[in-house]
């Protein structure tokens, strides 16, 4: 079972302009899909229908358990979601809440719900979490630059350009997220670690390194 949540993976691919296919199951069955493609919110199908009702029912499934995998574009089907990734989330947070009401039901506690809002509301900033949930992910700025990444101790890195700063500060966010996204989380925290010696003061990078950190690393065994 992954610990991060649809809404994490959702969140980490459309920043960075991925193609995933993420699978939701309950109770060993396969629950649904959910496409995104070069980081644009795609496609959503379950036992019950496809597109916004789809996401809806499985961002907020219970017990719902999350795997990601790299995307062939020419597997996502037809496009059924279409807006800004944001605005499609937000969407979903709406309409399961319109659901709710509709039912006569309280809300139940969604971690996944406040993570959407926060995403559409502020995306980049660090969305609040419910005491005792673990938060939301960022999400993570994409691009930057290609090639080898060095590690550099803060005595060095405070004396680079800051143009090149920037570049191996991009670089390793990539190659961090790209780590998450094929769930090698030893090798996110080492990057994201990396990232910190350049800038130690960028949200995303402490935020993330917060959220791995509760999940055992360093030392993690992923």
């Amino acid at each position: 079972m992954s610990p991060f949540s649809a809404a994490d993976y959702i969140q980490l691919a459309c920043a960075g302009r991925h193609s995933v296919r993420i699978e939701v199951q309950r109770a060993g069955a396969l629950a649904g899909h959910i496409f995104v493609c070069a980081g644009e919110l795609w496609h959503a199908q379950d036992a019950a229908g496809e597109g916004l009702d789809a996401l809806r029912r499985l961002l907020f499934l219970d017990q719902g358990e999350v795997s990601v995998s790299m995307l062939d574009t020419r597997l996502a089907g037809t496009r059924r979601l279409h807006g800004a990734w944001q605005a499609v989330m937000l969407d979903a947070a709406r309409s399961h809440d319109e659901h709710v009401r509709a039912s006569s039901m309280p809300p139940a506690p969604s971690e996944a719900q406040g993570a959407l809002a926060a995403a559409a509301a502020r995306p980049g900033a660090r969305p609040r979490s419910r005491s005792g949930s673990r938060p939301a992910l960022l999400a993570i700025a994409g691009g930057g630059a290609a090639g080898k990444v060095v590690t550099l101790p803060v005595s060095q890195a405070a004396a680079l350009p800051s143009t090149l700063v920037s570049e191996r500060f991009n670089a390793l966010l990539e190659r961090a997220v790209e780590a998450m996204l094929r769930r090698r989380l030893r090798d996110a925290y080492e990057l994201f670690s990396e990232a910190a010696v350049l800038q130690p003061e960028d949200a995303r990078v402490r935020a993330n390194l917060a959220r791995l950190g509760q999940l055992g690393f360093p030392g993690g065994s992923a």
